[in-house]
C-alpha cells in the first residue's frame, strides 16, 4: 500500500485530482517495470 500522504501532503484536507494520482501512479509502476527488466 502506497503512502499517499508522502506524494500529496493534506492541504486544507483538500484531495489531489484524480488524473494527477492517475499520472504519478502510472510513474511509479512504470520506473518499477524499468528497475525490473
Amino acid at each position: 500500500v502506497l503512502a499517499m500522504d508522502e506524494f500529496w501532503p493534506a492541504q486544507g484536507g483538500t484531495a489531489p485530482e484524480i488524473s494527477q494520482v492517475k499520472e504519478a501512479l502510472d510513474a511509479i509502476l512504470s520506473s518499477q517495470r524499468g528497475q525490473l527488466n
